[in-house]
């Protein structure tokens, strides 16, 4: 990305929003193996939880309410979550699979 967008910023925050999707589908899945329970919805419910946490600090502290920059805060705050609970499951998983 970095060749076809020129900048390093860009394509950085580019890959973190499209390795987000990753994280979370494999943490569903680390999860979904420990427990053979499905998380996905509970994901999706705290993504939408916290991008009206997001506009509701918005309307709080400005006039306007801009839903597109909630929702990148709240899905790259989740990619730093989602990639911690990954380094911490992933372990765990293994362990307990080889077990």
């Amino acid at each position: 990305m970095k060749k076809v967008t020129r900048q390093a910023t860009r394509s950085t925050k580019f890959a973190a929003d499209l390795s987000n999707l990753f994280f979370l589908i494999a943490v569903n899945a680390i999860l979904f193996n420990l427990l053979n329970r499905s998380f996905i919805v509970y994901f999706l419910l705290l993504f939408m939880l916290g991008v009206i946490v997001v506009i509701t600090m918005q309307w709080r502290k400005e006039l306007e309410i801009n839903i597109m920059r909630a929702v990148r805060v709240v899905w790259r705050a989740g990619f730093i979550i989602l990639v911690i609970t990954y380094t911490i499951l992933l372990p765990i998983g293994i362990y307990i699979t080889y077990l």
